[in-house]
């Protein structure tokens, strides 16, 4: 049903007037007329009842107007109230990101973002296992991949570049058989982060791959960064985990000729012909951030 049927007899209701009704919805008074009879037509009852003195409201009509009018006023008022249509961002932002690369960079940008886009909230969920962002109703995910993730359902943006460092304790160098090349790498222990099958090193003896041996496999960089620290082995780490570790020499690099390659930032969200604006915003804010990788150094 045409909502504007309901709205020219509720206003024709409250005011008890057609005329009145009219100025109330800026509508020439024939409209309102021709709105209530369609109205009363199309639910084959008597709305109104309408003499040149005075007009009176149906038992019908009445129990259609204590019915409808919250609902309509609700209506308008949740209209109102939808985010984003003053031009502004604003409601609530659902992000999800893994626990490492939420706690130590997304997070602490976030006053940035909350600073700069006051009508927006931020609902961060951090978890190391896959989340279906659209089955859950989130807005955006930042991912970590050494490629594009192909997802016909979302929409993908790289926004940075993550170098990963082949690194060790002084203390398990100390102990363990020393290493001058690639090859001496087979017989050390490692802490292998989970999914990592393999290690692709390049340098100035060509292309090598390995396959780490390993008695300890975590699903969290931080927790890998702290058996690291504390001489577990080697790992393969993330620089955004080790900034200030490097600096003080809790880890130092291993073959720091060889390059490994790096793991990349994206960022998704749902495939629609509609991007919220609140989306939209915090994409570009993290792309910026990113851009030239200081907040990836941690």
């Amino acid at each position: 049903m045409d909502s504007r049927l309901l709205d020219a007899f509720i206003a024709v209701v409250h005011s008890r007037s057609y005329s009145a009704a009219a100025e109330q919805l800026s509508l020439p008074k024939s409209t309102i007329s021709r709105h209530v009879t369609e109205l009363e037509r199309s639910l084959g009852v008597r709305l109104l009842h309408r003499t040149t003195r005075r007009l009176n409201v149906t038992a019908a009509g009445q129990s259609l107007f204590e019915r409808v009018e919250p609902l309509m006023a609700s209506l308008r008022q949740a209209l109102m109230e939808v985010p984003e249509r003053d031009g502004h961002a604003s409601g609530t932002l659902r992000v999800t990101a893994s626990v490492d690369f939420g706690v130590a960079v997304l997070a602490p940008l976030l006053r940035e973002f909350l600073d700069k886009f006051p009508n927006v909230s931020v609902d961060l969920r951090l978890t190391n296992e896959y989340v279906d962002i659209v089955k859950e109703g989130l807005d955006i995910a930042l991912r970590l991949a050494s490629r594009r993730l192909d997802d016909s359902s979302l929409q993908a943006r790289r926004v940075g570049q993550l170098p990963l460092y082949l690194v060790a304790s002084p203390q398990y160098l100390d102990q363990a058989r020393a290493i001058r090349s690639p090859k001496d790498l087979d017989d050390q222990r490692w802490v292998r982060f989970r999914g990592m099958r393999s290690v692709r090193l390049e340098g100035p003896g060509g292309s090598i791959r390995l396959e780490p041996k390993s008695r300890l496999v975590v699903d969290d960089m931080l927790a890998a960064r702290e058996a690291v620290r504390a001489g577990a082995g080697l790992g393969l780490l993330p620089s955004f985990t080790l900034d200030g570790d490097l600096r003080r020499g809790d880890v130092v690099r291993v073959l720091p000729k060889w390059q490994l390659p790096s793991t990349e930032v994206w960022l998704l969200w749902p495939s629609s012909t509609y991007v919220p604006l609140k989306v939209s915003v915090f994409n570009d804010f993290i792309a910026e951030r990113l851009k030239h990788g200081a907040a990836l150094r941690g």
